[in-house]
C-alpha cells in the first residue's frame, strides 16, 4: 500500500478518543497515524481501542481512495496543460512525488460518511444481521452515542435472554436502536469477558462450579 504525506484528522476521531481511558488513548492514535499514513494494520488494541478502530477505519480508507483518485486526475489535466512546454513538464514530474491532493466533502458529505463509519462498527457486532437498511434509517434518526451503544451491546450478547435457543430472542438491530436498549443494563448479563474478550481460567472455573451446582 502506498506511503502518504497526509491525511485528515477529523473531529470526530477525537471525539471517539475522548471516550477512551487516557492509558487507552495514546495505542489507538498510532494505530490511526500508522494505518493512514503507512497502511499498516493494527495488531494489539484493547477492546475499547478496536472498537474505535473500526469506526474510523472505512472514512480512512475513503480518504486513501480519494487522495489517489485526485492524484491521477490532477496529473492529467496538468499534463495536457504543460504539454507544449518540455521544461515546464519536467518540473512538473520531479514534483509530481511530493503533491498529494485529498478532496474533501464538507457539510453533509461529511457528516454521511460518520455516519456509515459510526453504524458499520456496529452492524458488525450486532449479533443478527436483518433489515440493515431499515437499522441504518433507524440510526441516523436517533445519532446515538457511540461508545453508550458499543458498551451496552456487549453487555446484552452476555446476557442469558440472547444465548437462549441460539439467539431466536435477540430483535433485530433497527428495534434494539428504535428501543434505545443502549440505555439499559440487562439483569441477567453471566458470562465475563476479560481485557480482550476472551473467557480467562478463572471464569471458566466459575462457569464449572455454577454447572456442577446446578
Amino acid at each position: 500500500m502506498e506511503k502518504r504525506g497526509q491525511f485528515t484528522f477529523y473531529r470526530s476521531y477525537f471525539e471517539a478518543l475522548m471516550d477512551l481511558q487516557e492509558q487507552e488513548r495514546l495505542p489507538i492514535l498510532q494505530a490511526i497515524m500508522a494505518y493512514a499514513l503507512d497502511g499498516t494494520e493494527p495488531k494489539e488494541l484493547s477492546g475499547n481501542g478496536r472498537a474505535v478502530f473500526r469506526l474510523i477505519r472505512p472514512t480512512l480508507d475513503s480518504g486513501r481512495k480519494m487522495a489517489a483518485g485526485g492524484k491521477k486526475g490532477k496529473a492529467k489535466v496538468e499534463e495536457s496543460f504543460w504539454q507544449g512546454s518540455t521544461n515546464e513538464k519536467e518540473r512538473e514530474k520531479e514534483n509530481e512525488n511530493e503533491i498529494e491532493i485529498e478532496y474533501e466533502i464538507e457539510g453533509e458529505g461529511d457528516a454521511e460518511r460518520e455516519d456509515e463509519s459510526r453504524f458499520s462498527a456496529f452492524w458488525a457486532e450486532y449479533p443478527r444481521k436483518i433489515d440493515k437498511s431499515r437499522a441504518f434509517s433507524v440510526w441516523k434518526r436517533l445519532q446515538p452515542p457511540m461508545q453508550n451503544v458499543m458498551q451496552a451491546l456487549e453487555r446484552w450478547k452476555r446476557c442469558r435472554q440472547w444465548a437462549e435457543e441460539d439467539g431466536v430472542y435477540v430483535p433485530s438491530p433497527a428495534k434494539w436502536l428504535r428501543d434505545e436498549c443502549w440505555k439499559y443494563v440487562p439483569e441477567d448479563v453471566r458470562i465475563p469477558c476479560g481485557a480482550a474478550g476472551e473467557l480467562g481460567e478463572r471464569e471458566l472455573q466459575a462457569i464449572r462450579r455454577l454447572m456442577e451446582g446446578s
